[in-house]
């Protein structure tokens, strides 16, 4: 995950923002959580108390959903495909997972 360091305010603000909304609005639980090491804070997507992925908290909504069908058909599954350099974790499984619900939901045509 990125080093960008964020008060715990920041933080807070953060996962109350149109990245975490999105994946709210579409039945998924967002939370994060931050590297003692370096001060990194990232996303934690989950869907009924399973977390699915880990997404830099920087990370621009259009973005992500431009490259999770990419990262679902596991051609790529840690760094995003557009201009922003951002870090996505999650098993491949759980990948799929997350796309399929969003698929599902008419996300993608």
């Amino acid at each position: 995950m990125s080093g960008v360091p964020m008060t715990l305010a920041a933080v807070c603000a953060k996962v109350d923002d149109g990245f975490a909304r999105f994946f709210r609005e579409h039945g998924f639980e967002v939370d994060w959580d931050f590297s003692k090491r370096d001060g990194a804070h990232w996303y934690e997507i989950n869907l009924n108390g399973k977390m699915l992925c880990q997404v830099d908290m920087h990370t621009p909504l259009a973005e992500f959903l431009a490259d999770l069908p990419v990262f679902a058909a596991g051609d790529q599954n840690t760094r995003g495909i557009g201009s922003t350099a951002y870090k996505c974790y999650g098993p491949h499984a759980n990948i799929v997972a997350l796309y399929a619900h969003l698929k599902a939901a008419g996300v993608w045509p």
